[in-house]
């Protein structure tokens, strides 16, 4: 059987665009320039979609307007044409017919209509039938309609974009609800390149399905805002509206299904809006028609959008989550395939600036913070590290032990801390597992008991009993690796009264087991005495060793000589 492996053909770019000099263009080509104002207060309008539709209704070419409020076209097909400026939250506003002959130029000032689309008190339950064509429904025409500027900007703006961007991408492997984070790496890039968020075409999509087998692997897809715009998809899909619960609290959905009869791998989701603002939040889906072992509700992808201040729209993150697949040999009654994990693949965007440098937005997302004490909170603990499981890389304290963890997905991560006076004594810090939002800050103050108790908890019922000690090191090969089969032994000499006040020497002795990262302890040692300190199942020098009589503990690393250690 063929591994089932997670790749996503889902490419993020980067792209954001506004029209910028209005530079002339080719004698040529036909020129539709103008500008659009408020209407009362003759303001520009910056950020609006500005479409050259053609006597069929097609959209001939479409451009953001400027921050002036102006617009520039180029085209080359003379014909009949009309404008149409879209808004999101605003009626459209509409140019009548003009013509455009060869090397025409047309000056056109559109006046925007104050009309607003208001989608708040939209009844859910009145358009409860899924329309194979939005425009059907009256209520999910009026929700399609918002959507569909939205889509058609983000699009747009992918391909003109002007802005540079930072992005993070990340690739996390969950737990199988898909909360808990296991492994997580990130990859930092600036870059100026023009799209986001890029899927397959959509004819090739509806044939072949969303999850298709390409070699040895399985690969997922996801529909990007080209795809949801297509005619391919819009006659496959039927969509309906649906009240937000749980996260989308408060959002009005516009949801979307496969047409009855589909047998290919399939897209169900839902295009969540603001219903006070019209703007698209949210793009969820997760995947139908797919092998049963691997369909869950937690298979699926996500694209977060966001608006710019001057108006373009950028896709904010996204991701997409695939099944690990393996087999449960431990469970007699069902050793076949089943997910055990899911694999999340994805991306955002941490910051965007003009060409010039001017930072337009910036998304810090999940962040944990706090401060790291030792000796049971008594004082900070400067220069600890700080580590979130999964991930490669760990966040040290300042002075004053205090750290901050940002750029974090969702989810929940177990947050642990070292310190090399910690190491020393073999401590490991419990994991402490929090809930990271995907926006905002979590508190999490960290602390180590003191160093005399962390020993005695160590050594067990043995403690650390008064007029005893306790040795401690590392036991590592000569390359540095730790050595935990390596057994270490104590052996020293004491010297009792036998009866008529005659001194006998009686020779003890313990043996210890290195943990696996070869850290040893022994406990209930005698202070002020040789201690002799060997290895057992390897070559080292033996080696003495005095605890000083007012001491508690000693340390004593040993090295072990081999030529060639186990691996």
């Amino acid at each position: 059987m063929r591994p089932l492996r997670p790749i996503p053909r889902m490419a993020l770019l980067a792209g954001i665009g506004l029209l910028g000099a209005l530079a002339a263009p080719p004698a040529a080509a036909q020129v539709v320039r103008g500008i659009l104002r408020e209407a009362g207060t003759g303001d520009p309008i910056e950020g609006a979609m500005v479409v050259l539709v053609d006597a069929e209704g097609r959209a001939a070419f479409q451009v953001l307007t400027n921050e002036s409020g102006r617009f520039l076209m180029e085209h080359r097909a003379p014909g009949r044409y009309r404008l149409r400026a879209d808004r999101i939250g605003h009626a459209s506003t509409f140019h009548p017919e003009f013509a455009l002959g060869p090397a025409d130029t047309v000056a056109v000032e559109l006046i925007a209509t104050v009309e607003a689309i208001v989608l708040e008190g939209i009844d859910v339950e009145s358009d409860a039938r899924c329309e194979v064509n939005p425009e059907d429904g009256r209520a999910v025409a009026v929700v399609w309609e918002e959507v569909r500027k939205a889509l058609a900007a983000a699009s747009w703006t992918g391909e003109h974009g002007v802005f540079r961007y930072e992005l993070a991408h990340l690739e996390r492997d969950l737990d199988r609800e898909a909360r808990r984070v296991e492994r997580e790496r990130v990859r930092y890039e600036r870059t100026s390149r023009q799209r986001t968020f890029v899927s397959r075409p959509a004819p090739e999509l509806i044939q072949d399905g969303f999850v298709v087998e390409d070699g040895d692997v399985t690969v997922f897809y996801g529909p990007d805002a080209d795809v949801l715009l297509s005619d391919a998809f819009l006659d496959t899909h039927c969509f309906r509206l649906r009240r937000g619960r749980r996260d989308t609290e408060g959002l009005l959905g516009l949801g979307f299904e496969p047409v009855d009869g589909r047998r290919v791998s399939e897209v169900v989701g839902t295009l969540w809006l603001d219903p006070a603002s019209s703007e698209l939040r949210i793009l969820e889906w997760r995947y139908a028609n797919i092998d049963p072992a691997i369909e869950r509700e937690n298979v699926g992808g996500r694209v977060e959008f966001t608006a710019l201040p001057s108006g373009p729209w950028v896709i904010r993150k996204w991701w997409i989550r695939m099944p690990i697949v393996g087999f449960d040999r431990r469970n007699e009654a069902n050793r076949g395939r089943q997910v055990i994990g899911i694999r999340e693949t994805g991306a955002q965007v941490r910051r965007i600036a003009t060409v010039a440098g001017r930072i337009v937005m910036e998304f810090e997302g999940g962040a944990v913070q706090g401060v790291v004490r030792t000796d049971g909170g008594a004082r900070p603990l400067a220069d600890a590290r700080i580590m979130l499981r999964g991930r490669e890389d760990t966040v040290v304290a300042d002075g004053r032990g205090r750290y901050r963890a940002t750029g974090l997905e969702e989810g929940v991560y177990a947050v642990t801390f070292s310190h090399p006076s910690l190491d020393s004594l073999g401590f490991r810090s419990p994991p402490r597992e929090i809930l990271v939002p995907a926006q905002g800050v979590v508190d999490l103050d960290l602390s180590a008991p003191p160093a005399r108790r962390i020993v005695a908890e160590r050594c067990g019922e043995e403690g650390l009993e008064s007029g005893t000690a306790a040795l401690m090191g590392w036991v590592r090969w000569t390359d540095g690796s730790a050595a935990p089969d390596a057994r270490v032994r104590v052996d020293w000499s004491d010297f009792r009264v036998q009866t008529r006040g005659v001194l006998q020497e009686a020779a003890s002795g313990v043996l210890a087991t290195p943990d696996p990262d070869g850290f040893y302890l022994v406990c209930g040692l005698p202070t002020d005495t040789a201690l002799r300190v060997t290895v057992e199942g390897a070559d080292a020098e033996p080696a003495t060793v005095r605890i000083p009589l007012d001491a508690w503990r000693a340390h004593h690393d040993v090295q072990v000589v081999a030529s060639d250690p186990p691996r």
